[in-house]
């Protein structure tokens, strides 16, 4: 599989472009779909992760319905968002990314690279959290395991995210609203300690036998 240089060129993303979109053939994978992920990938995104941060919530459990990443506009895969919030989601997400600022890097990042919670997490253990659907949260945290979350950073988008959820309760907003709140808030740094749990914690083992018993959600509050 090919895969992009440091600093590729337009025939080097067109060449990963080709390859993604003849092996999608092969699988008889939806147009649509292929397109989607084809497109990611000749930006070097992982597409899987990058997926799941434009149509799904902080709580969605990363199960795939599919044996493909769903495009997020015509198949909704796991997002609980209907077609129209999906679509304002994705759109909010690429206007994001290309903002300057703290946040807009550090998203920019993560399309290509884990975070830090997810290169400090024990094999084993985030074993266990793929199993419960908890490798999206744990790809964009911004928490390492067992360490306090750092501070989120003051700016226009996270007053964005804080207005809107003050006005929640007066009325509900427009999708395109919601997505833009919700890719500039806060995204749930302090769930890593729920998620991978602390390194001083002896109940690791019990909780990820625990972790088969019960559903994705609940997994993912329980995770050791």
């Amino acid at each position: 599989m090919l895969v992009l240089p440091d600093d590729p060129s337009f025939f080097d993303r067109a060449a990963v472009f080709r390859e993604h979109w003849q092996r999608g053939a092969r699988f008889r994978i939806p147009y649509c779909c292929r397109a989607h992920f084809c497109l990611d990938s000749a930006l070097g995104r992982i597409v899987s992760v990058v997926r799941w941060r434009q149509i799904g919530t902080w709580q969605t459990a990363l199960h795939s319905t599919n044996p493909w990443v769903p495009c997020g506009f015509l198949h909704r895969g796991y997002s609980p968002h209907g077609a129209v919030g999906r679509a304002a989601r994705i759109l909010a997400f690429q206007a994001v990314v290309r903002l300057p600022g703290e946040r807009s890097r550090w998203m920019r990042a993560r399309m290509s690279s884990p975070g830090p919670a997810w290169t400090t997490v024990e094999p084993t253990v985030k074993g266990a959290i793929s199993r419960a659907g908890g490798n999206g949260q744990l790809w964009w945290s911004r928490d390492t395991a067992g360490r306090a979350s750092p501070a989120p950073p003051a700016g226009r988008w996270r007053a964005i995210g804080l207005a809107g959820a003050r006005r929640s309760s007066k009325r509900q907003p427009a999708p395109w609203c919601r997505a833009v709140s919700c890719l500039g808030s806060e995204s749930g740094d302090g769930r890593v300690e729920q998620i991978a749990g602390h390194p001083r914690d002896r109940r690791v083992s019990a909780g990820r036998q625990d972790l088969e018993r019960r559903s994705p959600i609940e997994s993912l509050h329980a995770a050791v």
